[in-house]
């Protein structure tokens, strides 16, 4: 079960919006760089950081401290917590 999965079983809901292109205001006004968000992208899908390091053709050294500044910047203790906020501050709403 991916953090998203999880976090829509724990708030009852089903996220039907889909996440946003890098353009967008939220991101623009993130705290995160466009990699950082492409790392958190991953996470929400439950990857592992050997697995994010694959998908963008960096080292697993590289994506470890990429999800370490992610947690600090945002303040989060979990990977399920960034998933969270990813839901609430880059996911469109139609």
């Amino acid at each position: 079960m991916s953090p998203l999965q999880a976090a829509e079983r724990v708030l009852g809901t089903a996220a039907v919006a889909t996440p946003v292109t890098t353009q967008s205001a939220d991101v623009a006004t993130s705290p995160l760089t466009r990699q950082e968000h492409q790392v958190v992208a991953l996470l929400d899908k439950g990857l592992a950081d050997k697995q994010i390091a694959a998908k963008l053709v960096i080292s697993r050294r590289t994506a470890e401290g990429h999800v370490r500044r992610i947690l600090a910047e945002l303040g989060c203790t979990s990977r399920t917590q960034v998933a969270t906020w990813a839901i609430t501050n880059l996911v469109k709403r139609s």
